[in-house]
């Protein structure tokens, strides 16, 4: 069956759906930021119960390996809990369920045989795209610094070298941030926008994907990123392709880490190109497979302009999550 005779499912309009025609998009954008100022706030009880942690593991116990489990496994739980209370809020406010993101009534047309035929390639094309950004950004960044504006942020941790630790270490930095980030910004943010406008959805949810990292240095690789998690998701109808991109870039990351600290910075070097170049040559094959699909996103029954939908989202809750967005990345800058 060719790309052009894939069959489509007409999604209800909205007189004939009563929840999601009536909704409005100033509304549902209230939620979102309201629920995303929660988040950003909650970061502070994080710190707070973690340091908590900490002290009560160094008072209690002579320091051992052993403490990174425990501590990375209390991160773990802080950061899951910090994005699913944001997730749930706008779940219930925006009627949405975000793993079924295919069945949702966005309108427009929704083609029920594509998403399965590119996911193979999606996956190596999102990580070509993920690694790209990350290059970019470093060479943005690199920019910054050699102007005086150092936005660079160090490991300030030891990285754990027992099994257990090395485990919690990968839960905590790689399979956590990769399932509930997707959830609320793509299964969640994106799931309810893309109601109005897809393209709109995707751009916003990843802006405010690279806000949340509250750094200057990922701003920019995030914002990328989350470009690519957006377009899967609202495209495909499903989360697993981002998180499984997602869980496997921090993963790749923490591999970094480890052998940026234990080997030389040469062999490091060469390591690095080594693995970069075998992703870029499968993102490339991946990419010219989706080419041959194509692309598109679906469009709404209630389909609102990008500049409209733009101009819906500056809200006074969008500013007031701007300003504690700002504080937070102050903050972490200093320390």
């Amino acid at each position: 069956m060719t790309y052009n005779t894939l069959p489509y499912r007409q999604a209800p309009t909205a007189a004939s759906h009563p929840i999601y025609g009536g909704r409005n998009l100033r509304r549902d954008l209230n939620v979102i930021f309201a629920a995303l100022t929660i988040h950003c706030c909650s970061y502070f009880f994080s710190w707070i119960i973690n340091d908590a942690v900490y002290l009560t593991l160094s008072a209690l116990f002579p320091f051992d390996e052993a403490h990174y489990a425990v501590l990375y496994a209390s991160e773990a739980i802080t950061y899951t809990i910090e994005f699913i209370i944001p997730a749930v809020i706008i779940m219930a406010f925006g009627h949405i369920s975000p793993f079924r993101l295919a069945q949702l009534p966005e309108g427009g047309q929704t083609v029920m045989g594509r998403a399965k035929i590119g996911l193979f390639y999606a996956v190596f094309a999102g990580l070509c795209a993920v690694e790209t950004a990350g290059i970019i950004s470093g060479m943005i960044l690199d920019m910054f610094e050699s102007a005086g504006f150092d936005f660079y942020v160090g490991l300030s941790e030891e990285l754990p070298a027992d099994i257990g630790g090395i485990i919690a270490y990968l839960v905590s930095v790689a399979v956590v941030p990769g399932f509930v980030e997707e959830l609320l910004f793509r299964g969640c943010v994106a799931g309810v926008l893309k109601r109005y406008n897809a393209a709109f959805a995707v751009i916003l949810s990843s802006l405010l994907f690279a806000l949340m990292h509250c750094t200057v240095q990922q701003f920019f690789y995030a914002f990328c990123a989350g470009l690519v998690f957006g377009w899967l998701a609202v495209y495909t109808g499903r989360l697993w392709p981002g998180m499984l991109i997602h869980m496997l870039n921090n993963a790749i990351s923490v591999g970094y880490d480890y052998i940026y600290t234990m080997l030389d910075r040469d062999l490091y070097a060469i390591l690095y190109v080594s693995i970069s170049s075998v992703i870029m040559a499968l993102g490339v094959f991946g990419m010219i497979m989706l080419m041959r699909r194509g692309g598109r996103l679906p469009e709404s029954v209630n389909e609102v302009s990008l500049r409209a939908a733009a101009w819906a989202a500056i809200r006074p809750l969008s500013v007031i999550y701007i300003i504690v967005v700002a504080l937070v990345t102050v903050m972490v800058l200093s320390l």
